[in-house]
């Protein structure tokens, strides 16, 4: 009797490992599509002076579960016509399209900073 308990406890636990991670699969494919269709509109949008549209990029996507919410990292790189090359960071919930942060990056210190501060700018959404 107890080891046909375990057995079934082994396999509830199974069933719902799997019902977790496709899951958690799911919502990483909702995310690419909201990302998709945000980039999309960032391309068609005007943009910022000097840019072009296809300048824009997705820098990352993931599912927040503090929003509860698909977060998208869009970038854009653009030179300033000074030779200065410019990145400008947009951190969007792709659900409401709300813009939770921007950020320009623009001297040399700033760009060998960037990808640590965007980590860290993600991590309080994670």
């Amino acid at each position: 009797m107890r080891a046909l308990l375990k057995v079934i406890s082994i396999l509830l636990s199974v069933v719902c490992l799997l019902g977790c991670t496709s899951r958690v699969f799911q919502r990483k494919v909702e995310c690419e599509k909201y990302a998709s269709r945000i980039l999309q509109e960032y391309r068609e949008s005007p943009g910022i002076p000097g840019s072009s549209p296809g300048d824009y990029y997705v820098e990352r996507v993931f599912y927040s579960p503090k929003r509860d919410s698909c977060i998208c990292v869009l970038g854009n790189g653009h030179a300033d016509g000074k030779d200065i090359y410019i990145y400008d960071i947009y951190i969007i919930d792709a659900l409401t399209m709300k813009l939770l942060l921007s950020r320009r990056y623009k001297s040399t210190a700033d760009i060998q900073g960037m990808a640590d501060d965007i980590q860290a700018q993600v991590e309080r959404y994670e």
